[in-house]
């Protein structure tokens, strides 16, 4: 036999049995139409056959060997199967299509090429370059019929082929079916209609109810047993039997000697597989020649599939190129960069005049006084010639222009009103006197009396509640009162030194003429997170080709979980290898980024974090039921990235038991590798570069060895 079901059990969970005492056997050379109602566990079966799914209990015998074991030719070119839905993938044409299935069974291009023409006069197919997503219902079967016959399969599972089609194109179908079983007696079809009159055409028929066979036997010896002429009666009067019979048993009124119609039809099919085991296990000689399938061509194919689908939205590709660089110049252009023009207020009681004419008074002193911006000319240090705003005007041009817009305001009372309504963060109150008493603490130093040192202290109030704003404000205040300090010593001959703190910081890394900042410290993070997440972002695709079934298809063709596994990694590392070409080609141009480590270091490290971000999101893919819980998942990750992988704030100030949560993120050692190679200039010659690259192969090696799990596990379901 080609096929033998024998006591086949099958359940989903608590509910009732799918498949009960299930017995089914086809001879090979012959059309077998399964019938029944809708949910008597037609497809069920069907997924059996074709390796989809498996038996709790029983046995599933194809040409003698079990589905899914090793060269059973099942899931692979020995089968040609057409699923109730089409499974077919909308962004490619009629010829790819076809392409694509011919190349996973291992077809050479021109034995593609000539089965799609003749297909396609044969299934009467519009042009084949159009996409099939343009294509009505009925055109949609036809393809998908097509792509069950492309390889010339020994056996044919087709479920629903004929509906919505035409009757003359039905008529056609059946003829073709008829010829291919007779011309070379080894073809074997099993076939499931909703057209019950067309089960006629059949070698041989099997009727199911509540997952179970009935009867099954050629339709011409069902008609003359039950002395129709209408397999429709046949059907109801075996659903009638069956239901009779099934309530003797509930009743216990069955008798001793059921050897009435009921229970000879209800028993025959035991009679017809018996037996079967061996004779199928004979039969399967005539399927050696199973066509080869070669890994590298099943990859190159699922690869393409990809690529085709991508490009025919070719705004999706330019982004998908170019939006690493956006996002990475976009948070540059935020993150990082030092606040510009503060509104400051002013307040000073040795101006008498107009709030405007304060900061015109500065530029005129400075004007004429100074013979450049950091060195001013005598007047300065006499206090006889000095004027009352002369300390004040230096201390505000030691500010840089861009950073502060100064309000002058007539009283303290009056910036305070200014903060508290939002139109300034802050103000300096100088006191009055403030260019005589600070150039006498200048000029006595340790002897100047308190009187003085309090009326060369100027004061600072402000709106505080800005973390960011009023901490590089503080800082911005005290760099430039120190340059203010310094500049004042020289002009009055002092040494600058006598009044600069005396600390100095030397950097360990670098050559100390660039001061590194928090955009620096955001850039290697933003690299590392945009890359990852952009990354994982296909398994979304994943997740929509698992619900519409387009796994399940490509499986019983013959894909397997490695083909799957490394199509998804070439091809994703095609596009992590353009994406970094334009991010690391920009970024030195525009943003003058540098490496104190090896360039190679910094792509390969960036590449391997990517390509974890692809195998994550393929065991996101494979393990969720609907692309929308990928994106939750996608979200919950970047923000756990985001707050928690060191990439916005060092790991030193997260609490200690998060911490440790931390680094096991699959970007916190990528983040942390990746500065310490571009700003300290580490190599592999150090051990935490090391465990940084270690950590990044650990996160592509696990996460596809879950998603094998998940996936073998799903295929035993």
């Amino acid at each position: 036999m080609a096929i033998v079901v024998t006591d086949g059990f099958k359940q989903f969970g608590s509910g009732p049995p799918v498949l009960s005492n299930f017995q089914l056997s086809v001879a090979p050379g012959t059309i077998y139409g399964l019938l029944g109602p809708s949910g008597c566990g037609k497809t069920t079966v069907l997924s059996c056959i074709v390796g989809l799914g498996k038996l709790d209990s029983g046995q599933v015998l194809v040409f003698g060997k079990v589905p899914g074991k090793k060269d059973s030719g099942i899931p692979g070119p020995l089968v040609g199967f057409m699923p109730q839905e089409v499974a077919l993938y909308p962004n490619l044409t009629i010829a790819e299509i076809m392409a694509h299935f011919g190349g996973i069974y291992g077809m050479q291009k021109h034995e593609i090429n000539e089965r799609t023409d003749f297909l396609a006069k044969f299934l009467q197919l519009p042009d084949t370059s159009r996409l099939i997503r343009s294509l009505s219902g009925g055109e949609l079967r036809c393809v998908s019929l097509g792509v069950s016959m492309i390889h010339k399969p020994r056996l044919l599972i087709l479920d629903e082929p004929t509906a919505g089609l035409d009757p003359e194109l039905r008529a056609s179908i059946w003829e073709y079916l008829h010829t291919l079983v007779r011309n070379d007696g080894k073809t074997t079809v099993i076939i499931t209609t909703q057209y019950i009159p067309e089960a006629t055409f059949c070698d041989k028929i099997g009727i199911m109810r509540k997952g179970r066979i009935l009867n099954e036997d050629s339709p011409t010896s069902m008609l003359h047993r039950f002395e129709t002429r209408s397999l429709e009666k046949v059907f109801l009067n075996l659903c009638r039997l069956d239901k009779n019979y099934t309530n003797m048993q509930l009743n216990q009124k069955k008798s001793d000697n059921v050897d009435d119609m009921t229970g000879v039809l209800l028993q025959s099919v035991k009679t017809i597989s018996s037996d079967c085991n061996k004779e199928s296990r004979l039969d399967y000689d005539e399927c050696s020649d199973i066509r080869v399938q070669s890994d590298i061509q099943i990859i190159s194919t699922l690869v393409k599939k990809t690529v085709l689908r991508q490009i025919r939205v070719p705004t999706n590709v330019v982004l998908l190129i170019f939006i690493p660089f956006l996002l990475i110049f976009l948070i540059n252009s935020i993150v990082g960069t030092t606040p510009h023009y503060f509104k400051l207020g002013l307040v000073t009681q040795d101006w008498s005049g107009t709030s405007d004419g304060l900061l015109e008074k500065c530029d005129e002193l400075h004007r004429s006084w100074w013979s450049g911006k950091d060195a001013i000319i005598n007047g300065t240090c006499d206090p006889e010639s000095l004027e009352p705003l002369t300390y004040v005007c230096a201390l505000i041009k030691s500010f840089p222009d861009e950073k502060i817009v100064w309000i002058p305001t007539q009283s303290e009372d009056a910036s305070l009103s200014k903060v508290k309504a939002g139109d300034a963060i802050g103000f300096i109150k100088f006191p009055q006197n403030f260019s005589k008493n600070f150039l006498d603490r200048l000029i006595f130093r340790n002897n100047a009396e308190l009187e003085t040192l309090a009326g060369a202290t100027i004061s600072f109030r402000g709106d505080m509640s800005n973390a960011v704003n009023s901490g590089l404000l503080r800082k911005l205040i005290y760099t430039s009162y120190s340059k203010f300090l310094q500049n004042s010593a020289t002009w009055c001959g002092a040494d600058p030194r006598v009044v600069q703190l005396p600390l100095q910081f030397h950097s360990l890394y670098d050559d100390g003429s660039e001061e590194l900042g928090w955009s620096h410290y955001i850039q290697p993070a933003s690299i590392i997170l945009i890359m990852s997440v952009l990354s994982s972002a296909p398994g979304m695709m994943t997740a929509i080709e698992k619900r519409l079934g387009y796994l399940d298809r490509d499986y019983v063709a013959g894909v397997k979980f490695r083909h799957l596994v490394a199509s998804s990694l070439l091809h994703g590392s095609i596009v992590i290898i353009l994406q970094l070409s334009t991010t690391f080609t920009f970024l030195p141009l525009v943003y003058g980024m540098r490496s104190q480590g090896p360039w190679i270091l910094v792509i390969i490290l960036v590449y391997l974090s990517s390509l974890s971000g692809v195998a994550l999101g393929f065991v996101w893919g494979i393990s969720s039921r609907h692309e929308m819980d990928v994106v939750m998942v996608l979200l919950a990750a970047n923000i756990a990235y985001i707050g928690g992988a060191g990439s916005m704030w060092p790991l030193e100030g997260v609490t200690y038991w998060y911490r440790q949560f931390c680094y096991l993120l699959p970007v916190t050692l990528p983040i942390s590798t990746l500065r310490s190679v571009i700003h300290r200039g580490w190599d592999l010659t150090h051990f935490q570069i090391c465990v940084g690259f270690g950590g990044t192969l650990f996160w592509i090696i696990f996460p596809i060895a879950v998603a094998s799990y998940i996936y073998k596990s799903r295929n035993r379901r």
